[in-house]
């Protein structure tokens, strides 16, 4: 038996955290996946198999700052997202190993997957306003 934790984003939105135990049986180490969910089916794999206190801990953090108005997105970033960036960062990473360049995604940074999977997502403010951004991987 699968047990759900859902954080609605909005009447058609939400985060679902699967639990592999009751709810009241969690502890930190409890392995959780957690999915977005949109207009009724899930969407994309958000956090694979990794300890719920770290899901929990970086959502938290981020929210509450994005809250506070905190983490404004570049406005270089606004039109094609700042996951597109951060690819673009990642590849010439891993590709030339240039450490001298910024990691434009680096305090937006919610959760990433593993590659096989894909998927990163980032919290940040525009304005006033509080996005949730998720962007592939690109290999």
């Amino acid at each position: 038996m699968v047990n759900t934790i859902r954080l609605d984003i909005s009447k058609s939105q939400a985060i679902l955290l699967y639990l592999p135990c009751e709810k009241k049986d969690i502890v930190p180490t409890t392995d959780v996946f957690m999915k977005y969910w949109r207009g009724g089916s899930i969407e994309y794999d958000l956090f694979v198999s990794d300890f719920i206190n770290e899901a929990v801990k970086q959502l938290y953090n981020l929210l509450a700052r994005t809250m506070n108005n905190e983490l404004q997105l570049n406005k270089d970033f606004v039109d094609q997202g700042v996951g597109y960036f951060h690819n673009i960062y990642a590849h010439e990473l891993w590709t030339n190993d240039n450490l001298d360049i910024d990691d434009p995604a680096e305090e937006f940074l919610v959760w990433s997957t593993p590659t096989e999977v894909g998927i990163e997502s980032y919290i940040y403010n525009i304005d006033d306003e509080i996005y949730l951004e998720i962007s592939p991987i690109y290999k």
